[in-house]
């Protein structure tokens, strides 16, 4: 058994060499039963070009490429059933009033599927890598805004520092978990995006080497073992959408700091229900109904300046 099993996996040697120096077969002729070296092949092979003769790899077993039924070598493919036959099973056999062509046609056939299919892959490939290069390029921008806004944050509190500390770091913190979200939204977007892309360069590699294949029968049998979904659909772009989402909540939180921030400073504290001392002053005024001329400009917020001008003991 072992002495069987090393004589199959010995190389395969020109019939056409001499003995003191024979080269290694670089095809197997299934008509002639013969294989050829390739110089063997060009001076003594050519002979039969005009008979379509069928030839195979070397190192392929004849039982391959042999009709299990009728012991013929095959030289059609079915249309109908994906599958290479001879010409009894044709002409007598179960393959009769199939839509059959020589092996050659279908294999060049094949070979157009398959190229189409790689440039397929390959415009899918390019619109996945800009996917991933946009979704990289905007996680930095929302980041640097990320980063401008809690600045921001931090500069508008500066003036109402304690009373504000709780609520910066509130906002802050709120910002920080968007930015950790959005973060994570693009970094698994972006792992999607590259395991498609080595999805498909996987496919692209087997459609390669399936197309590089000289050999129709072999080139036709390992059509039939490649995936069969060969276009998987490109991702849909998430950049803007992820992009507007992120900065909507970020800008909204930037918002409300600025709103509290001014009712700390000019209103009673957001968390009391206590008046403050800017409107218990200006209700005093509007009691006794005192009107104030001073020597200068009263700027859009009339209440406060008013209040500021009492607060120094300003008169008519």
């Amino acid at each position: 058994m072992m002495k069987k099993v090393e004589e199959e996996e010995k190389p395969a040697i020109c019939d056409f060499c001499d003995n003191t120096l024979q080269k290694p077969a670089s095809y197997t002729c299934m008509n002639c039963s013969a294989s050829y070296c390739k110089a063997h092949f060009v001076t003594q092979h050519h002979l039969h070009d005009q008979c379509k003769h069928v030839l195979i790899p070397p190192t392929c077993r004849r039982s391959d490429y042999v009709c299990f039924e009728h012991d013929e070598v095959v030289s059609m493919f079915c249309q109908v059933e994906q599958k290479a036959l001879c010409m009894l099973c044709m002409n007598l056999g179960t393959h009769k009033g199939h839509d059959v062509v020589d092996i050659d046609e279908a294999t060049k056939e094949k070979k157009t599927v398959l190229q189409a299919d790689l440039d397929y892959l390959e415009n899918a490939i390019a619109t996945s890598e800009a996917e991933v290069n946009n979704l990289l390029g905007v996680s930095d921008k929302v980041k640097a805004n990320a980063q401008i806004i809690k600045d921001n944050i931090k500069h508008a509190n500066d003036g109402a520092k304690l009373e504000l500390e709780k609520n910066e770091q509130e906002l802050i913190e709120q910002v920080i978990k968007e930015e950790d979200n959005f973060s994570t939204k693009v970094n698994w977007e972006i792992y999607a995006g590259v395991q498609d892309q080595e999805m498909m360069t996987n496919i692209k590699s087997k459609i390669n080497a399936v197309l590089e294949c000289t050999f129709p029968i072999v080139l036709l049998k390992r059509y039939q073992h490649l995936e069969s979904n060969r276009k998987p659909s490109v991702r849909k772009s998430l950049v803007t959408d992820l992009e507007n989402k992120a900065m909507e909540k970020l800008l909204n939180i930037e918002s409300m700091n600025e709103l509290q921030v001014d009712q700390i400073i000019h209103h009673a504290h957001p968390d009391t229900k206590e008046t403050s001392l800017l409107d218990e002053h200006m209700n005093s005024l509007k009691e006794q109904n005192e009107v104030w001329t001073i020597p200068i400009t009263i700027t859009a917020n009339k209440e406060r300046d008013l209040y500021w001008i009492s607060y120094q003991g300003f008169s008519r």
